[in-house]
């Protein structure tokens, strides 16, 4: 009767396990289309052996643990190729913005107008006796200005959501290393196997791994550390995350600086956040966008102070006013690189000829038909020294087309680079998570053979119970 009672016990242990089984696989195929989920398995493992009589029987089979499919090195690898994602992405598609902004459509845009102002120049110095061309000259300096002060605006209005973009980033970033943080705790606390709590956290990290650059540790316990790629500065460590700090920055345009505590001290770390898209939004927003406004300033500033050196020598259709500005005059407040900042956002035609088309100089000497001035600032199209290129004051080498096509070029050029970046990463990424899938991916047709084989050990196990409930039965009819 012992021995039969053994053999009830080893049964209702084989039911055990297949039930595991046949739960484990029920769970994997629901799971099959979440995002993230690892394929589990029941590692089951045999009882030790029980001495009846001279021989050892077997006692059944243990439940070992349910363990997730999962390769810790491929997920590091997937971790740091979605940091370059990121960050080439966000780049690719910032980037473009900005061309969009200065590029040229069908009929507008700067280059467009530049074409429109110096045929109008040509126009009005074969016409100097006549008034209409002159009006006509005023109109497309104006187009030309305000389609220099209107992308020069959208680029300062893009900086400053590029700003904003910048605070949300690392909002998101202070909220995921919280989540990841408590999913730890939770982790290092869970009585039974934590693998969906696991997949979640690494969910999480991938997440977070898109918006900056992270190094990823494993931990005792299942526990991980989350630092900022390359430093010592800890997001999660244990069971505790530490957020970042934005904060605004008055005195550099209301921008947002990122600050971590260290030893105690809110520490700029703007520049050692690598990767993933705040590190592309900072870099636009600082250097990206700044070197194209300043572009445009030194355009700007060159058609300004080219123009009306050669505008104040000439006389209005009076013969006698002279020393009278087409563009209004640029002051610059700032010295060096920046010595052109600003004249983009405030180019305009002067008041001296504003709605007075009469006063639009075109005669070197003041008699009716000499267009010398005219024929003059006609030439500036094709002049190598009308661009302030460096931004010290000095007018030198360069055509106001030829700056123009050389700053669509290089962004162009830039752009190009950030595609080629970002499909290089996508494929790469691709791979990975081909490999992922390869080890943690649910597939359909492994988890149906695991039904049938663990639907067979329960029939099996059930008769077994059965039979040995009947052996029983029977002894316990013959003793009676």
């Amino acid at each position: 009767m012992v021995s039969l009672n053994s053999s009830m016990y080893v049964g209702l242990k084989g039911i055990n396990a297949a039930r595991a089984g046949l739960n484990v696989t029920g769970n994997n195929i629901s799971n099959v289309n979440t995002e993230g989920y690892s394929r589990q398995s029941v590692e089951l493992t045999a009882r030790r052996d029980s001495r009846l009589g001279g021989l050892m029987l077997g006692t059944g089979v243990d439940i070992k643990a349910v363990t997730a499919a999962r390769n810790n090195l491929i997920e590091q690898t997937f971790t740091q190729q979605t940091n370059q994602l990121g960050f080439h992405q966000e780049m690719y598609q910032l980037m473009r913005q900005m061309e969009s902004i200065v590029e040229d459509s069908d009929y507008s845009g700067i280059d467009y107008s530049f074409q429109r102002f110096f045929s109008g120049m040509e126009e009005a110095a074969s016409r100097p006796d006549q008034l209409a061309p002159r009006q006509e000259l005023l109109e497309s300096g104006g187009s030309l200005a305000l389609e220099i002060r209107n992308r020069y605006n959208q680029l300062e209005e893009m900086q400053g959501q590029v700003n904003q973009e910048v605070k949300a980033v690392i909002d998101q970033i202070n909220l995921l290393t919280e989540q990841i943080a408590e999913l730890n705790v939770q982790i290092s606390t869970s009585a039974d196997e934590p693998n969906n709590l696991i997949d979640e956290r690494q969910r999480m990290v991938n997440e977070l791994s898109e918006l900056a650059g992270i190094d990823v540790f494993e931990m005792h316990n299942n526990l991980i550390q989350v630092n900022l790629k390359n430093t010592g500065y800890i997001l999660v460590g244990n069971t505790e995350s530490t957020p970042l700090t934005a904060e605004l920055n008055t005195a550099n345009n209301n921008y947002w600086t990122v600050s971590y505590p260290f030893n105690g001290v809110q520490t700029d770390i703007g520049s050692e956040l690598t990767l993933g898209k705040i590190e592309a939004k900072m870099q636009i927003r600082d250097s990206e966008i700044p070197a194209l406004k300043r572009r445009l300033d030194n355009l700007a500033a060159g058609l300004i102070q080219s123009v009306n050196a050669i505008h104040q020598t000439g006389f209005a259709m009076d013969g006698t006013t002279t020393n009278l500005n087409f563009f209004t005059p640029f002051v610059s407040g700032a010295a060096g690189p920046d010595n052109n900042l600003g004249a983009a956002a405030t180019i305009s035609i002067s008041t001296d000829v504003l709605d007075q088309p009469e006063n639009v100089a075109l005669s070197a000497t003041g008699a009716i038909g000499d267009n010398e001035i005219g024929n003059q600032l006609a030439a500036l199209r094709q002049n190598t020294t009308v661009i302030d290129s460096d931004g010290d004051g000095a007018l030198d080498s360069g055509t106001f087309e030829a700056y123009l096509h050389e700053t669509m070029a290089g962004l162009g050029s830039a752009i190009n680079s950030a595609s080629d970046s970002r499909d290089t990463q996508e494929a790469l990424l691709i791979q990975t998570k081909g490999r992922r899938s390869e080890i943690s991916e649910v597939s359909l047709d492994e988890e149906a053979v695991k039904l049938t084989q663990y639907q067979r050990a329960f029939q099996a196990s059930s008769k077994f119970i059965s039979l040995i409930d009947q052996l029983t039965g029977d002894i316990i009819n013959q003793l009676r």
